[in-house]
């Protein structure tokens, strides 16, 4: 009988640290969750060096982030290839930019075909949170948002709660 006494024990304290386990949450602040910033399905963002602050519509699937820009055109020789375009903010304030081409990017659209789009790099400030990203450059204007964040600017940085909306000012701290 003190056998299996001892055996039901063992057994009752197995079966508790299971259960606990199952029900145990890891404090939101622990680890490397707290070095992500909560953000909404929609945030303002600030496109650096400009000071153009447009919102954005934060997309987990899309790979690479976009930005609305007009009257692309691609100059250069290649390996020195610029692309100069029209940056449109929210305000619809526009300004000439001419930026580095980083080279073409196949995209998939909405309607599922692909499409071939510059890529640049910009400074990019979300949530308080400054970054240096690809986007494409695409005419955004029939498209309810200015810019597309995707997951290479939301990658490590960000969670995303599309429940939520505009969680942050776009303000950033000056350059480093």
């Amino acid at each position: 009988m003190n056998r299996l006494s001892s055996r039901r024990a063992v057994l009752s304290a197995v079966v508790a640290t299971v259960l606990l386990g199952l029900t145990w949450e890891p404090s939101r602040t622990a680890g490397a969750a707290d070095e992500k910033r909560m953000i909404g399905g929609v945030e303002e963002v600030l496109l650096l060096p400009w000071g153009l602050t447009v919102r954005a519509r934060v997309d987990t699937g899309a790979a690479i982030s976009s930005v609305d820009a007009r009257a692309i055109e691609v100059r250069g020789e290649e390996g020195a290839r610029t692309v100069h375009f029209t940056l449109v903010g929210g305000d619809e304030r526009q300004l000439p930019v001419t930026l580095p081409l980083g080279g073409p990017r196949l995209v998939r659209t909405p309607g599922g075909q692909s499409r071939r789009r510059p890529v640049v790099l910009i400074e990019i400030c979300v949530a308080g949170v400054r970054t240096m990203t690809e986007v494409t450059l695409n005419d955004r204007s029939r498209l309810r948002h200015r810019v597309l964040l995707g997951r290479n600017l939301l990658e490590g940085r960000f969670v995303v709660d599309v429940a939520r909306a505009l969680t942050a000012p776009p303000a950033c701290p000056s350059a480093p």
